[in-house]
């Protein structure tokens, strides 16, 4: 069976996490449903001020070198999926809201994926983070992209993450921002892409890799993606 996953504003008096002056913060939790019973499966709680800002599910493949793309394209081993070596995984990006800023100045990218045992019970299933990487600004967009990566847009800023890592290592990966990305927004609030699960044959890498960007004062803009690891605006 499935989960849910909700992402919820805590009210801080079951933690007890106070701001300066003894104000209460008000922190953000993720909170995991089986999708048939509602009994609650597994609960994270972030970290105090930082607010979920969004989330996504999407299926990722494991880079072996960082500074290879050819590796993407190897058989992986263990509980991988049977399609190409993706595996699902849950994306969360945060922002931090400290007093007195007017828009977020760090974040976070944070992966988690479902574990279970061999017993057939609901409660056996987990969440276990694998990955996250520290970021200047608040990830107000998640978006799957080509080849298993994704595209986060981070303040005024869009950029390409991928797992980098080996599953034979106790399931910790790393989890990398690669190239240049896209700089020249206001504040990048939406991204969104055509590519979907799975797309990694030979017609997908012969298709131009778009991305539509939405920004808070520059309306849309169309970026590429380069295998030079650039995003380059088109229109």
């Amino acid at each position: 069976s499935r989960m849910i996953c909700v992402a919820c504003i805590d009210n801080g008096m079951s933690s007890n996490q106070n701001g300066p002056g003894g104000e209460t913060n008000m922190g953000n939790c993720v909170r995991f449903f089986d999708d048939s019973s509602f009994e609650e499966i597994d609960r994270v709680d972030l970290n105090p001020y930082e607010m979920i800002l969004s989330m996504i599910t999407t299926r990722m493949k494991i880079d072996k070198d960082a500074s290879s793309s050819e590796d993407m394209n190897d058989k992986p081993s263990g509980d991988m999926d049977s399609r190409d070596g993706y595996r699902p995984y849950l994306v969360l990006g945060t922002g931090f809201g400290y007093p007195g800023e007017n828009e977020p100045s760090r974040g976070r990218i944070i992966v988690f994926q479902c574990t279970t045992d061999s017993s057939n019970n609901i409660f056996s299933r987990r969440v276990k983070q694998v990955a996250e990487v520290q970021v200047r600004g608040g990830v107000f967009s998640l978006c799957p992209f080509y080849n298993g990566t994704i595209l986060a847009s981070m303040n005024s800023k869009t950029r390409m993450c991928k797992l980098i890592g080996t599953p034979e290592n106790n399931g910790v990966l790393d989890l990398k921002i690669v190239g240049a990305g896209h700089h020249g927004h206001i504040m990048s609030l939406h991204v969104k892409s055509l590519a979907q699960d799975y797309e990694d044959s030979p017609e997908t890498k012969k298709r131009e890799q778009l991305a539509i960007i939405g920004d808070m004062v520059r309306s849309i803009s169309v970026v590429k993606y380069y295998t030079e690891f650039h995003l380059h605006k088109v229109w």
